[in-house]
């Protein structure tokens, strides 16, 4: 049995650096161990008084000026499905993921890591934990909701900590390849939204390799398509299904984002049907205010 969770470990951590590397995420550091500063209020012995770092990233942020986001990741991998009660499992995952933050936060190896970067004002410590199954397209819209109303007595000392499960890791995976599999050869990027702390133009980058963090549980994806020096496409996928208030409503966003620059404008859905859904995209073009050429507008699906 022991041999048996060992392999479902290593295959998990597996999943987790190939689909990172995905994302930009390529030199990631893996396999380190913290000593715990805290034992009694982590219930650490002191045979057994340490955290355990499964993978790393650390990248300074496209979205905030000087910030040097660094993400510590705890990888937590089943060959089951969720659990119809998952708050008992993922409770012991979340506090412990939490204290060994506080104890990285305060570790040399943080200081380590970071001394490779300069020119940056401010550190964001992000912990990740992903949780991932063996049923990558299980929907887990219970679990999250289920997870939500977990209750903590214990006085946890975090910044931030994003719970990444099966849905965000199919929903990225998905919007990727098929948008890959549409541009051919053309460069595929990320792109980064003007957020009002990126707005220093010696300093603003529009798009990159790397997938901010802050995407990695969103529900809006945004890439750019660089067909050559002149021209790049715009695509917006949605986790969402199709509907009309959704689509008028990426079809602004995209706009507002574009700036004129997107020869086309490419939104994407997991239930796109064009028999289903182009009378409904007709109509909500034509209803639009704005002053584009609503041919360049194309709906498509990602899956499928």
């Amino acid at each position: 049995m022991g041999e048996l969770s060992k392999k479902i470990g290593e295959y998990g951590e597996k999943v987790t650096l190939d689909f990172f590397k995905t994302v930009g995420w390529k030199v990631l550091n893996d396999g380190i161990t913290i000593e715990c500063v805290s034992p009694d209020d982590h219930n650490k012995s002191e045979e057994r008084g340490t955290h355990g770092l499964d993978l790393g990233f650390i990248y300074k942020s496209p979205l905030v000026e000087g910030e040097l986001v660094d993400i510590f990741i705890s990888v937590k991998y089943s060959d089951k499905e969720y659990p119809d009660a998952p708050r008992g499992i993922f409770k012991p995952y979340f506090i412990d993921l939490a204290n060994s933050l506080e104890c990285y936060k305060k570790s040399n190896v943080r200081s380590d890591f970071i001394s490779g970067f300069d020119y940056y004002n401010e550190i964001n410590t992000v912990g990740v934990l992903v949780w991932l199954n063996n049923s990558p397209s299980e929907k887990d819209e219970k679990l999250l909701e289920e997870i939500a109303k977990t209750k903590f007595n214990e006085d946890l000392n975090f910044d931030k900590i994003l719970v990444f499960s099966n849905s965000s890791c199919y929903f990225i995976n998905n919007s990727m390849n098929a948008i890959k599999l549409r541009i051919g050869g053309n460069k595929l990027e990320f792109y980064y939204p003007s957020t009002g702390k990126n707005l220093n133009p010696n300093e603003r980058k529009y798009s990159g390799d790397i997938m901010p963090v802050e995407f990695l549980t969103s529900n809006i994806l945004v890439f750019k398509e660089i067909i050559n020096d002149r021209e790049s496409n715009l695509y917006v996928c949605s986790k969402d299904n199709f509907n009309e208030s959704d689509f008028k409503r990426l079809v602004s966003l995209s706009l507002e984002i574009s700036q004129g620059w997107a020869s086309k404008i490419l939104i994407g859905f997991p239930d796109y049907n064009e028999l289903r859904h182009r009378t409904v995209v007709n109509t909500s073009l034509l209803s639009s205010n704005q002053s584009y050429e609503k041919s360049n507008v194309e709906p498509f699906t990602y899956l499928g």
